[in-house]
């Protein structure tokens, strides 16, 4: 009885019972029941111990990680560098480009570089592509770093800046559908990563709306008041970080230019310049750009004031790059529009046609661009009176305009708009009326409900075009609804005297009367030969295409007007019945 007490005792706090002798885990479990909380305690405390081995060990990791990455770098780039001296390089005047080429080269070529330690050096070196506005060269390099991130575990942040390069890349060779999507996955990861990232994020969001401003349905004053309170942020949150001030003002100037804002964009992107020159060294390329930007926010209004700042651009990047790339093409392309504008057609054909020998590096990365560089080209040869060489240049890329425009980006829908117009009118100069119906109304279908506000000077010359295609059909009253259309249209808009809408609304009215006249001569004849009765001024009047009021003598029409209408294209015909 005093066992079995001592074992009923003994079960009762948790202690093994001598009735049996039990297992080592049975006097281990009574014994974790006895001192739960101490040993509850002692747990608690090894494996806290145990974590903050590991994240020591995983820290020791990382700063070893980091250092390989920081040597690897350094040591990379000092052969660069070096390879980079004149004695080297055998060139006394070695561009950046040349020197990121080389790097670009020997990164590619080099197996024994840890995946890590590549992607930083990839990053680096796309990075510095983008900066000289060479997308073409850097998308393949952060594709690459892209590609090896999934090698290892990359962290949000490396990954968000990968993609933010790669957008920019993506912008720099103006294929917005591929870098909109791009600047938004970057967005999404740098704000998921920790740590203060504001101001990358602001970068990405800027160069999100200059992407939005061109290849999306966003208005342009809703992208200005975006950029407006990105700026005022900065001015509100300091020290601000003047370089995104800067790259602010520059989209903030190209809005308000799409706005048709012309004296603040100018007085925006002069600003810009100006800040710029005081941030950057003189022959810093960021440079450039500004004055880019200030060149093609003068481009609508002031074509003689953008030449120099074109031809400096150009100049700079020449040195800095040389004639490679969409941005020295985009450059060209602006300047030979620009000189077109001043009348200056040789050397315009001459800057647009170089630049379109540069498209054909990038065109498989940016269509659109080639096909407005192509485009351009095809209307100053039009101007010129190559309606042939237009014709050649633009046929050949129909289907490739059509499916551009199918993927509804803003500025394929205006390529194809274009293009179809400039067909328009090489076959109005060669005298075919049909042809030139078949493009002109394929240019207005295209441009549908929006062409007249985002393409007020394309819509103009595509109802003008109709118009004499109808005449040249010698269908006048047709002629006479497409010219009520244009002069209603530059009515709406409070179109001025010098704009080139009212100038063909003016020139297709002219060139209307005088139809009539002609037409009032051939039934004069008639009338004659059967015997009426003539009129006895001995003049031929007729009655005016848009509100029928009467029209001067035959005599009476200046001899600069017969001149006008004998030097716009497709006029050749007109000028036999006009003598």
């Amino acid at each position: 009885m005093d066992a079995l007490a001592d074992d009923l005792r003994r079960f009762l706090t948790a202690r093994p019972v001598r009735a049996r002798h039990g297992a080592a885990w049975y006097r281990a479990r009574l014994y974790l029941r006895r001192h739960a909380f101490a040993v509850g305690a002692a747990a608690l405390v090894v494996a806290l111990l145990v974590t903050f081995s590991i994240q020591r060990m995983q820290q020791m990791r990382r700063l070893e990680l980091e250092r390989n990455k920081t040597a690897a770098i350094a040591g990379f780039l000092q052969n660069l560098f070096e390879n980079a001296d004149p004695a080297h390089a055998h060139d006394s005047n070695v561009k950046v480009r040349t020197v990121l080429d080389r790097g670009a080269a020997t990164l590619l070529a080099r197996k024994d570089i840890p995946a890590p330690v590549r992607v930083s050096l990839l990053l680096s070196m796309g990075s510095a592509y983008n900066h000289l506005g060479l997308g073409v060269q850097a998308i393949p390099l952060l594709e690459e770093a892209r590609k090896l991130q999934g090698l290892y575990d990359a962290s949000v942040l490396e990954r968000g800046q990968v993609l933010a390069a790669l957008g920019r890349g993506y912008s720099t060779v103006i294929n917005l559908a591929a870098a909109v999507p791009l600047d938004r996955a970057a967005i999404a990861l740098l704000a998921q990563a920790p740590g203060d990232h504001v101001d990358e994020i602001r970068r990405v969001r800027i160069n999100l709306l200059s992407d939005e401003l061109g290849g999306s349905d966003m208005s342009a004053a809703t992208i200005a008041s975006q950029t407006r309170r990105i700026l005022g942020r900065l001015a509100t949150h300091p020290p601000p970080d003047r370089e995104l001030g800067l790259q602010a003002r520059a989209v903030l100037a190209m809005a308000q230019g799409a706005m048709d804002q012309s004296a603040d964009a100018v007085a925006t992107a002069q600003e810009a310049l100006k800040q710029a020159r005081q941030l950057y060294a003189k022959d810093d390329p960021a440079l450039v750009y500004y004055r880019f930007v200030l060149a093609l926010v003068s481009l609508r209004h002031d074509p003689a004031g953008a030449l120099p700042l074109y031809r400096r651009a150009i100049a700079d990047y020449d040195r800095h790059a040389g004639s490679v790339g969409l941005c020295m093409s985009g450059m060209l392309t602006y300047f030979g529009v620009a000189l077109a504008q001043g009348g200056d057609l040789p050397d315009a054909r001459k800057a647009l046609e170089r630049s379109a020998k540069l498209t054909r590096t990038f065109a498989q990365v940016s269509p659109d661009f080639q096909l407005y560089t192509l485009t351009e080209l095809a209307n100053v040869d039009v101007k010129m009176g190559r309606t042939d060489d237009a014709a050649a240049l633009l046929q050949p890329h129909l289907a490739q305009l059509d499916r551009r425009a199918g993927t509804g980006l803003a500025w394929a829908r205006e390529n194809r708009s274009r293009g179809l117009a400039v067909l328009g009118a090489a076959a109005l100069a060669r005298g075919s009326a049909t042809a030139a119906t078949r493009y002109f109304g394929a240019a207005l279908t295209q441009m549908g409900s929006w062409g007249p506000q985002a393409m007020p000077g394309s819509w103009a010359r595509t109802l003008a075009g109709l118009g004499e295609a109808a005449l040249l059909r010698h269908d006048l009253g047709q002629a006479t609804q497409w010219l009520a259309q244009l002069s209603d249209f530059n009515h709406s808009r409070k179109a001025s005297s010098t704009d080139p809408g009212v100038a063909s609304a003016t020139l297709l009215d002219a060139r209307l009367r005088q139809a009539r006249l002609g037409a009032k001569a051939v039934a004069d004849l008639a009338d004659a030969a059967h015997g009426a009765p003539q009129p006895d001024d001995g003049c031929r009047h007729g009655m005016s295409a848009v509100d029928s009021s009467p029209v001067p003598c035959q005599q009476d029409v200046p001899a600069e007007a017969v001149g006008q209408v004998a030097s716009e294209p497709g006029a050749k015909h007109w000028t036999t019945r006009l003598r």
